[in-house]
C-alpha cells in the first residue's frame, strides 16, 4: 500500500521531533430507558484523555418520577463505566438494589469529589464494544426498606477512534 504525500510528510516529521501518533479506543456508556430518560449534560472526558473530533456525546442523565430522582452518569474516562445514584424529593440519599451483579456500591474510602457524589457504578470490558447491550433492572428503595420504584434501563457502549501525539 502506498501512503499519500501528506501522510508521508507527517510521519516524517512527527519521527523528526520525538513525537509519535498515538491511536486508542474511547468508550463510553448510553443508558435508554425510553422518553422518561432525559439527557441534561453532555460528555466531558478528563483532560488529556478521548480528545477525538468525533466524540461528542451526552454524559448526565436523569429519569424524574414523584418519589424520587434517578441519575446516571457515564463518568470521564477513556474506558466505559457508568455510575448511579437515586435521591429523594427532600435530596435524601436513597439505597439502590438491582438484578445486576455489575452494579457495585462505592467502597467507603472512595472520595466523594472523585465520584461526583455517586454512590453505585458499573465498569464494561472496554475490549469488547461490540458487546450486545445489557439490561440493568434497578429498585429504589427508601431508608425504610420501602420500594418507591423499579426502573429498566438498556446501557449500550458506543465507541470512537481517538488519535494523539505521543512526545517520546
Amino acid at each position: 500500500m502506498r501512503l499519500p504525500a501528506h501522510a508521508l510528510l507527517l510521519a516524517t516529521a512527527l519521527s523528526v521531533s520525538g513525537c509519535a501518533p498515538y491511536i486508542a479506543t474511547c468508550g463510553w456508556v448510553v443508558p435508554d430507558a425510553g422518553p422518561e430518560l432525559k439527557v441534561v449534560g453532555p460528555r466531558k472526558p478528563t483532560a488529556g484523555e478521548c480528545n477525538c473530533l468525533n466524540c461528542k456525546a451526552p454524559g448526565r442523565f436523569k429519569i424524574v418520577r414523584d418519589a424520587y430522582t434517578l441519575e446516571l452518569w457515564n463518568g470521564d474516562r477513556w474506558y466505559p463505566e457508568l455510575y448511579v445514584r437515586a435521591r429523594g424529593k427532600d435530596g435524601g440519599v436513597l439505597t439502590l438494589s438491582a438484578d445486576s451483579p455489575e452494579l457495585l456500591r462505592m467502597a467507603p474510602h472512595v472520595p466523594a469529589s472523585a465520584t461526583h457524589g455517586f454512590e453505585y457504578f458499573m465498569r464494561f470490558d472496554s475490549d469488547n464494544v461490540e458487546a450486545p447491550a445489557k439490561i440493568l433492572r434497578i429498585s429504589v428503595v427508601d431508608s425504610s426498606g420501602q420500594v418507591l420504584g423499579v426502573e429498566t434501563v438498556r446501557l449500550k457502549v458506543e465507541s470512537r477512534k481517538d488519535v494523539s501525539i505521543e512526545y517520546i
